[in-house]
């Protein structure tokens, strides 16, 4: 039976490509979206009708995030886009039945940030818009996703009682 999937189970996780330490999620990320566009082809003309060559697939990935006050993600992604360094980006589905205990469909790709920028409005939350510009072929596979990288900024119940040190 199919299932109708939910823009919130999408996530993206972000490093730094070189980097050792765990992949970190922006907080409160608002959106994002995948788009594929092929540029380029040549298309000739000959008495048997037209012959197109192929063009070459870009893929691109807009996001947007509410700035958080020490967000340590944003800052990379700030240093990222202005050293036009390199970041690890997956697209997580955390909707989808885990596999393996804590191993969710994934899609891993190389990144350069072409764009970011914040928009401070008087009556809004301040944001933060980017775009991600996918180098080479993205890859499918199953992350790991740790219980902080599926909350992020999501508390955890705490129960009435007394609470022990």
């Amino acid at each position: 039976m199919l299932e109708a999937m939910k823009g919130i189970d999408q996530i993206l996780l972000f490093r730094k490509l070189g980097d050792k330490a765990a992949a970190t999620r922006l907080a409160f990320q608002t959106e994002h979206s995948e788009e594929s566009s092929i540029d380029g082809g040549d298309s000739t003309a000959t008495k048997d009708g037209p012959i197109t060559s192929p063009g070459t697939v870009t893929k691109e990935i807009p996001f947007t995030s509410i700035c958080a006050r020490g967000d340590g993600t944003r800052e990379m992604l700030e240093e990222a886009q202005q050293e036009q360094l390199t970041l690890e980006v997956w697209v997580i589905d955390k909707g989808a039945e885990a596999e393996e205990g804590n191993k969710y469909p994934a899609i891993y790709q190389h990144c350069k940030l072409s764009e970011l920028n914040k928009t401070s409005n008087a009556e809004d939350l301040m944001e933060l818009e980017g775009t991600l510009v996918v180098q080479g072929i993205p890859q499918k596979g199953l992350a790991t996703l740790t219980e902080e990288q599926k909350a992020v900024v999501q508390y955890k119940y705490v129960d009435t009682t007394e609470v022990s040190q």
